[in-house]
């Protein structure tokens, strides 16, 4: 859990001052937008939470424009705005930490069955699905911190 807790940190700093038109410009071609950015980390961490056997934090249609695959671009009137994304970070971040707390270490370390998660790489338990997912937040949150200052933002983590 205090690995999720230090990527929201760093994506909710990081997305500070940036208004709404700035979260959705996209730096160059086929880059993502921050506002995509954060949209595809609240996806991910609803399939963490999914593994935990938790509800998500938004729907499915929700979190549609920010699948994996998608152009980056997340133009005026779709998906949803920087400050709607950062709340549901903010809730996912409560709902991950309480699904954490009560889940058993036998059942982490229990084979994924979850149809779609179990051909998630980086090994067969939930614990490795989780690991997994971590490391790929991890990745965007560092995306998050580059955007920033592709806006020319200056940096907030030193």
């Amino acid at each position: 859990g205090s690995i999720f807790k230090v990527q929201h940190y760093t994506i909710t700093v990081n997305s500070e001052g940036v208004d709404e038109d700035e979260s959705r410009h996209q730096p160059g071609p086929g880059m993502n937008s921050l506002n995509w950015v954060v949209g595809h980390v609240l996806d991910a961490r609803n399939a963490v939470l999914a593994l935990l056997g938790a509800p998500p934090v938004f729907t499915s249609a929700e979190a549609e424009v920010y699948k994996r695959g998608g152009t980056g671009e997340i133009p005026a009137g779709r998906g949803h705005t920087l400050a709607e994304l950062l709340e549901l970070l903010g809730r996912s971040q409560e709902a991950l930490g309480a699904a954490l707390r009560v889940t058993s270490d036998e059942a982490l370390a229990a084979p994924c069955t979850l149809p779609g998660y179990d051909r998630l790489p980086g090994g067969d338990s939930v614990a490795a699905k989780i690991a997994f997912l971590q490391f790929h937040e991890g990745y965007h949150c560092g995306q998050v911190g580059l955007l920033r200052r592709l806006l020319g933002k200056p940096g907030v983590i030193r």
